[in-house]
This record gives structure tokens, sequence and C-alpha cells, in this order.
């Protein structure tokens, strides 16, 4: 654990540090999952643009993309 703003690790760290780092180990694909998420969020330009000019319409583009990804 960090001392210096009470955060815990979830990404695990090298295997040739000479002191093993302590991570939670069942936070860690959670993270990775959603990192890959927003990474094939960002392949739509509409999002990465923002077309959109209010907040409710790139709202529901982004839930849209979201279940496009998932669905498929």
């Amino acid at each position: 654990m960090q001392e210096g703003n009470n955060t815990v690790p979830v990404i695990p760290g090298r295997k040739n540090r000479k002191e093993a780092v302590a991570y939670e180990k069942e936070k860690n694909p959670k993270r990775a999952y959603i990192e890959r998420l927003f990474g094939k969020n960002k392949e739509n330009r509409r999002l990465t643009v923002r077309y959109e000019k209010t907040d409710v319409n790139f709202l529901g583009f982004i839930l849209v993309a979201f279940l496009k990804i998932l669905l498929c």
C-alpha cells in the first residue's frame, strides 16, 4: 500500500523487481476489461471528435457505442 495518498495498487509489478509489490489480484482483470472497452470505443470517430452539441445526445451515443461493442 502506498502511504502517500492511501491507494492500493491494482496493476502488478514487473517480474524482475527486487521487492514484490502487493496488488489486488481480483481487480486487475476488471481494470484490463474496462481499458479494452474504452480502447474499442475510441475507434468511433464520432466519439473522439464529439459531433453532438448537447450532453444528452453525447451520452446517448456513448451508450449506443457500448451496446454495439457488447453485442457484437
